[in-house]
């Protein structure tokens, strides 16, 4: 089983950057909202569930902070702080609806989903998912509950929204691994180099001893005639030696060679 490989650090930055960004427009945006609420229709679920959305987004972005940077804990900031949307809606349109006040949400989905699409930190299932489940949400609401939006074209405009915002997030994805592929091929070019370089550098370093006892064994030869057992070691040492030398040179050839 291959494991996957590890993340580079411009990835982790940039999943912990979208987490960020997400955990900061829910505690920010849903806080405001439920000031707004709280004065125009009072304390409510859709209040309660705008402050409690508010408190998981803080989590999330304290989690961001304490916990070591990852690709993993990007994630999960990112979830905790944006699965609490598709509650936060369906509350606030079950709410409006009983009270006769039906207004259009389509505008908070279609935000949110395009939201999910461009924040969203690696892995694109859940993103994907919850953007599905908000138009799904959408549907059923029309559907099943009566629950009559006011823009025209509604569901479906909706619907239409969440296939773009899914294209999104795979096209992302598909950016992201080819902008890692090429940076992994690029340090393995680099790696191949530098061995290519260090073979180089060895059988350079190499060639001069190797002359150097080359030319002993023929003097050894030439002038200690009772020596020719030691000449003929340093024979077989010189003769090894360009064997590996030449080995090397193969080496340093075929990096160089290699493909990436």
């Amino acid at each position: 089983m291959t494991r996957a490989p590890a993340a580079t650090a411009p990835e982790i930055i940039e999943a912990r950057r979208g987490a960020a960004t997400a955990a900061i427009i829910a505690l920010a945006g849903q806080a405001a909202l439920a000031v707004v609420d709280s004065r125009s229709i009072g304390w409510s679920a859709l209040v309660a569930a705008r402050l409690g959305h508010v408190g998981i987004a803080a989590i999330a972005l304290a989690l961001l902070w304490l916990r070591p940077p990852s690709i993993r804990a990007a994630e999960v900031s990112f979830a905790l702080a944006v699965i609490p949307f598709q509650l936060v809606l369906l509350v606030s349109e079950l709410e409006f609806y009983a009270r006769g006040d039906v207004r259009d949400h389509g505008s908070w989905y279609q935000l949110t989903m395009l939201g999910i699409a461009t924040l969203a930190p690696a892995d694109p299932m859940l993103p994907a998912f919850l953007v599905v489940m908000l138009g799904v949400q959408r549907v059923l609401l029309r559907f099943l509950l009566g629950v009559v939006p006011l823009a025209p074209g509604e569901p479906w405009l909706t619907l239409i929204f969440a296939v773009v915002a899914v294209g999104m997030l795979v096209s992302r994805a598909r950016r992201r691994e080819f902008v890692a592929n090429a940076a992994r091929v690029a340090a393995h070019a680099a790696a191949l180099e530098r061995v290519a370089r260090l073979l180089l550098l060895v059988r350079d370093r190499a060639n001069s001893p190797l002359q150097t006892v080359a030319l002993g064994a023929a003097i050894v030869k030439r002038r200690c005639p009772d020596q020719q057992r030691v000449a003929a070691a340093m024979d077989r040492a010189v003769h090894r030696l360009r064997k590996l030398s030449k080995a090397l040179q193969r080496a340093s050839r075929s990096f160089e060679r290699a493909p990436l």
